[in-house]
């Protein structure tokens, strides 16, 4: 299969699916507006698959807000070694999965680089998601991401997982 320019097998492309990256980036712009009504910041919605995708880093993620994303980065930090890589390596995937958003008028983009989520009509979950624990512990750090952003300064992201915008 072809996707982005690049041959993918089956199961790379089921993997990076533009339509399931989109879910989660989606899920991450919900739950950061539930917080924060300007919208996701566009330079940040780079971070959200290679956290989300990196099974070392989703393991170790808390189950609820109440550790903080600072405290929980530097308790991690080892998952953040070379992480800007992992975010350029992620680059094009995200890059599909916003296009395929926003073609589906699913998410716009402000003249201030902010993402909103537009649609009401895609639900937080679908029993497709409860079929895997991959998936499902994907979906929840999708939620849990984009409650912590919406908590922090952009900077004060890049600054503690090594990335500059």
């Amino acid at each position: 299969m072809i996707l982005m320019d690049k041959s993918f097998d089956q199961e790379e492309f089921n993997l990076f699916n533009p339509a399931y990256c989109g879910f989660l980036i989606l899920n991450s712009i919900r739950e950061y507006q539930q917080f924060n009504k300007k919208g996701f910041p566009s330079s940040l919605v780079y971070t959200i698959l290679p956290i989300i995708m990196t099974k070392a880093i989703t393991d170790s993620l808390p189950r609820t807000t109440s550790t903080s994303f600072i405290s929980w980065v530097m308790d991690n930090n080892h998952n953040f070694v070379n992480f800007d890589e992992r975010v350029m390596g992620f680059f094009e995937v995200t890059q599909e999965a916003i296009h395929f958003l926003m073609s589906n008028n699913t998410i716009s983009i402000n003249e201030k680089g902010f993402i909103s989520y537009t649609s009401k009509t895609v639900k937080k979950n679908s029993k497709i998601f409860n079929q895997s624990s991959t998936i499902k512990k994907q979906v929840s750090a999708s939620n849990l991401f984009g409650k912590w952003m919406a908590a922090q300064e952009s900077t004060t992201v890049y600054s503690l997982l090594g990335i500059r915008p």
